[in-house]
């Protein structure tokens, strides 16, 4: 079975009114994605709240996650769960670094020659986990890793398995987007 998973996103200046700019993407990439319109009042919820399109037939659930960043909102459309965060490039304190990365994280920053850079992928991939299983920040940090490879990162310590990991980055717009995209088999 395949799954796909689209990724709108746009710069957003500090007068426009996220809420409306989050909509007209949303209207885009429902469209784009699976040609239909999208409806505020085919919006529910799951037990912890993250929303779900439920489509024209009822029977057929689309899955999408907003982010907002400071200048830059994402979404992600697909036909399966799905998280995405994006993030600006800023100042991070080494003591909030430590305080949300699991041992195994904080060793790999500690030998980082990037280490805000590095604990911003690991943040957003981390926050894109937590917010495609629904729970968000209900989710304890320590409770699942991000597990940096040669060739990307994997999701560790979980027993829900697998997922698929991306990092995107818009260069035209200085931000990074991080996906987190559940692969069900």
């Amino acid at each position: 079975m395949s799954y796909f998973c689209h990724i709108y996103y746009c710069t957003k200046k500090k007068e426009e009114n996220p809420k409306e700019l989050s909509k007209r993407l949303l209207t885009y990439g429902f469209w784009h994605s699976f040609g239909i319109s999208y409806e505020e009042s085919m919006i529910e919820r799951r037990s912890h709240g993250k929303p779900y399109y439920i489509g024209n037939d009822r029977e057929n659930e689309i899955f999408f996650n907003l982010s907002h960043g400071q200048e830059l909102i994402a979404v992600a459309c697909a036909d399966c769960e799905v998280g995405i965060d994006a993030e600006s490039m800023r100042k991070v304190h080494e003591n909030a670094m430590r305080r949300t990365c699991t041992r195994k994280e904080w060793g790999w920053l500690q030998q980082s020659e990037q280490k805000e850079l590095d604990f911003l992928r690991l943040w957003t991939l981390k926050e894109s986990y937590m917010k495609m299983t629904g729970r968000g920040m209900n989710l304890p940090l320590d409770s699942f890793e991000v597990v940096p490879m040669t060739d990307g990162f994997m999701l560790g310590e979980s027993a829900e398995k697998p997922w698929n990991l991306m990092i995107i980055f818009f260069r035209s717009v200085m931000k990074r987007i991080f996906l987190l995209r559940r692969m069900i088999f």
